[in-house]
């Protein structure tokens, strides 16, 4: 299967379920406002949609297609579209709990079947966009000053497990990052280009 969040411009959106087999969608499930990110749980059992716009993470059973939606917003909605304190990027843990950073201020760990969620402290203070883990490791960027986040560009490398973390400047913001191994296994994070309001980048 491919899960693939689908925004009309306007109002909630919907996740649409592709057979990769047939190439047919074999099912459409509504979303939340704008989502920026699709996740997929490690066994397959559900996909979920962070939804920018609504403070929303969606969860989709895998077998009945059934939506679940929790509110996500731990600095509260008070904006609402014209808000900076929304989510942007998520990562799945092992244990299937949902990691969304925000703000570079807190790590929110998401439990997708029952809405539960604990807090992890960041000393980041940069508005957080993308993220992955590099297993206990938590890499996320932040573009800078938005929002409650007051700090420059950076990486944050959180460990989700010890709490402990290093946060190394950027001369840009950046959209994106990705784990890199080279030949002889050493890890690295690969920071990618993307825009803001101010403008874009390779």
């Amino acid at each position: 299967r491919v899960y693939v969040a689908v925004t009309t411009g306007e109002g909630p959106a919907h996740l649409e379920i592709v057979d990769t087999a047939t190439r047919a969608v074999i099912g459409t499930v509504p979303a939340g406002v704008r989502p920026f990110d699709v996740l997929v749980a490690p066994d397959g059992s559900w996909a979920a949609t962070v939804d920018h716009d609504s403070f929303t993470v969606t969860v989709v059973d895998a077998e009945t297609l059934s939506p679940v939606t929790h509110e996500v917003a731990p600095f509260g909605s008070e904006g609402g579209l014209a808000s900076w304190e929304k989510p942007h990027y998520g990562a799945v843990a092992a244990d299937g709990m949902i990691l969304l950073p925000y703000q570079g201020q807190v790590v929110v760990r998401l439990d997708p079947r029952t809405g539960e969620r604990t807090m992890i402290p960041s000393a980041a203070n940069s508005h957080a966009h993308g993220t992955t883990l590099a297993g206990s490791r938590l890499l996320t960027v932040g573009t800078g000053a938005f929002g409650s986040a007051d700090g420059v560009p950076n990486l944050s490398i959180l460990d989700v497990e010890t709490g402990s973390e290093s946060v190394v400047p950027l001369n840009l913001p950046h959209e994106t990052v990705a784990l890199w191994r080279d030949e002889a296994g050493a890890e690295f994070a690969a920071v990618a280009g993307g825009n803001t309001r101010d403008e874009g980048w390779e």
